[in-house]
């Protein structure tokens, strides 16, 4: 595996990792830091399934250089089967998989399992509120019209200047669970009216509903973005008829070779990228270009492929 392509898969998982903290520590609200987030999570992605790419096209041309490399044309013998040809992912493609894969159990596993955490007090009574600790002297159970049960915690402070302050809150189930007569917790106070406070531990909050399916959709949408590129791969090496091209514009980058590839199919003219590891690419040399004969518009360089032919 090339060590330019686990750069950017490192860089774009890091990226991956910094947006799903930014996005976790900006709920409920909605600002810059969600913003951020959700962009250095689409930006993380593609680079991921660039670097992955670049694997693929450096593994290639590894593969099988004396090929590639050859001035006179003639198809890969796995390539003369008759379509539909059985095909197997590369190493590359294996790859590529296994981190969408992997992509989609994290983050769609961290949006709905994620425990609730507890609440920041408003931005007013964070800023100029004072602390206390509280206690829980009291629980209860109430009976709604609906016939829901309602959860209350009651708990009791003192203020600096000595006050004695008494609330009842309504609490989550789970809250409600978890809290016991007697604990003590940080409870966050305006010294000028004590009875507006807020206690964290009762206002536990968890990723919003819609930032949840919006986490999704953009992974879906991203997630689809991939797939299709793999079914496109998959049904040219599967499908697609070999024809010549021949490579040129050659140049370095890095220890890659970049380069287009001409190849003419019905009388039109047509171009390809590609790029690969291979020090012995260079300009006149013969690669095979395929493509669907009932649309010749659909083509793929075999050599830079998610896929090759061939049995699994």
């Amino acid at each position: 595996m090339s060590k330019q392509g686990r750069v950017w898969i490192v860089a774009g998982a890091v990226l991956d990792l910094a947006g799903a903290v930014l996005i976790a520590r900006s709920v409920p609200e909605v600002g810059a830091a969600l913003a951020a987030g959700i962009g250095l999570l689409l930006v993380g992605s593609v680079i991921v399934f660039r670097g992955v790419l670049r694997i693929s096209r450096e593994q290639a041309g590894q593969q099988a250089p004396s090929r590639t490399v050859s001035r006179e044309w003639s198809p890969e013998p796995e390539l003369s089967a008759a379509p539909p040809r059985p095909v197997r992912l590369t190493r590359a493609g294996k790859l590529s998989a296994g981190l969408w894969g992997a992509m989609v159990l994290i983050v769609v596993g961290y949006v709905f399992l994620a425990p609730p955490r507890p609440a920041r007090p408003p931005p007013l009574l964070e800023a100029e509120g004072a602390a206390a600790t509280a206690t829980v002297h009291a629980k209860n159970e109430r009976d709604m019209a609906s016939g829901e049960k309602a959860y209350y915690v009651s708990y009791h402070f003192e203020t600096g200047q000595g006050e004695q302050v008494r609330e009842t809150r309504q609490v989550p189930r789970a809250v409600y669970d978890e809290a016991a007569v007697g604990d003590s917790f940080e409870v966050i106070y305006f010294p000028e009216n004590p009875q507006q406070n807020f206690v964290p531990r009762l206002e536990l909050q968890g990723i919003p509903a819609a930032l949840r399916w919006t986490a999704v959709g953009l992974l879906a949408a991203l997630f689809f973005v991939f797939e299709q590129q793999r079914r496109f791969h998959k049904r040219l090496v599967s499908h697609g008829k070999p024809a010549a091209g021949v490579v040129e514009g050659v140049r370095r980058r890095g220890a890659n070779r970049v380069f287009t590839v001409r190849y003419k199919l019905h009388g039109q003219e047509g171009r390809l990228r590609g790029s690969e590891r291979n020090p012995e690419r260079a300009d006149g040399d013969a690669v095979t270009v395929l493509y669907l004969p009932e649309r010749p518009e659909r083509t793929l360089l075999y050599c830079t492929s998610l896929y090759h032919a061939g049995e699994r």
